[in-house]
């Protein structure tokens, strides 16, 4: 314990534990980084200890720990990297926390270099909860497949706007397979025939399904 006073070991001790983590050894590198919180650190030496503690409870998959730990981080270095926010969204997902999860998107979005997985799945999560516009405005730029057109086409006919929809119908491969939103759509529009048409042929055919998990 009187070693660990000194500074020079507990910066050893950090890098035990980082090279603990990089080989999957989470249980002993965190113990590490537990023994470097127990000894009076200097702020800089607290930070990557509880961020190395929180992606050990990640990498474990006790998902209540980590976010504990990320959001201690977090407080101590509000400009903490985009990953730690993405981390922070899949701890609060795996505990049903969909509005907590919303909040660590929006926050890594802010910074993403690369923003498009973000989007992506803030569209899915808006979508389920009921807030179409905030689905529309995160999914509308990045649609490129049928499942993201889906769910842009389903959110303008809840908000009445089937007029918005025609562009992303139009950008589907598989039409045939979302006859349910085209006949919507036609309805919405007051084309009573060929929404029937696209109603019997969504009848004769399995709907698509919305994941509600989203990609990891």
């Amino acid at each position: 314990a009187a070693l660990l006073k000194n500074p020079k070991d507990r910066r050893q001790l950090l890098m035990l534990a980082e090279s603990l983590y990089a080989v999957g050894q989470y249980p002993e590198a965190a113990e590490m980084y537990e023994k470097v919180l127990a000894s009076s650190p200097t702020a800089a030496e607290k930070k990557p200890a509880f961020a190395g503690l929180a992606w050990c409870a990640f990498a474990a998959e006790r998902f209540e720990d980590a976010l504990k730990l990320f959001q201690t981080y977090v407080a101590a270095d509000p400009a903490a990297p985009e990953d730690v926010h993405l981390a922070m969204a899949q701890c609060a997902l795996a505990l049903n926390k969909s509005d907590q999860a919303i909040s660590f998107y929006e926050r890594a979005r802010s910074s993403a270099s690369e923003p498009r997985k973000i989007l992506r799945n803030l569209g899915i999560l808006h979508f389920n909860s009921g807030n179409y516009q905030k689905a529309v405005d995160a999914l509308e730029s990045i649609a490129d497949d049928d499942q993201l057109l889906s769910i842009v086409v389903r959110s303008h006919v809840y908000l009445k706007q089937p007029a918005r929809a025609l562009p992303f119908l139009r950008r589907m491969k598989n039409p045939q397979a979302h006859a349910l939103e085209i006949g919507a759509v036609h309805y919405e529009l007051g084309q009573m025939e060929e929404a029937k048409t696209y109603f019997e042929k969504a009848a004769q055919s399995p709907a698509p399904i919305t994941p509600r998990r989203l990609p990891p």
